[in-house]
């Protein structure tokens, strides 16, 4: 399990890369992804297509290939530890592709200890 931690309010990203027969992901053709966090109170879903201000990116200028990025800091939900799934769209998975499932667990804080 990876465990990685996002503040809320802050603009601290967390990197991913995908991996599919022992290399990196070609996302090239990824139209959307889900990030779904369920924690023990709440459960919560977060919707990207990719845009400039969206809070999951991918194949963006400068990104690795199959390198995701998750920016948490902006979004509207409670602190606390959630075990997640990542869902990828494209035209061969309409209905989604669950890529990672339950084997990242994000600890989403309201701000670094002594801020």
């Amino acid at each position: 399990m990876v465990k990685v931690t996002a503040f809320l309010g802050h603009d601290n990203v967390v990197r991913l890369r995908l991996l599919r027969n022992g290399g990196a992901a070609n996302l090239a053709d990824v139209t959307r992804m889900d990030l779904v966090l369920a924690g023990s109170s709440n459960t919560y879903t977060i919707s990207s297509d990719n845009s400039a201000n969206s809070l999951i990116r991918w194949n963006q200028s400068g990104y690795e290939t199959g390198e995701v990025r998750i920016m948490l800091g902006s979004a509207n939900m409670t602190s606390g530890s959630y075990v997640s799934s990542l869902v990828i769209f494209d035209a061969n998975y309409a209905n989604g592709l669950v890529w990672i499932d339950e084997e990242l667990l994000l600890n989403v804080k309201d701000s670094p200890i002594g801020a």
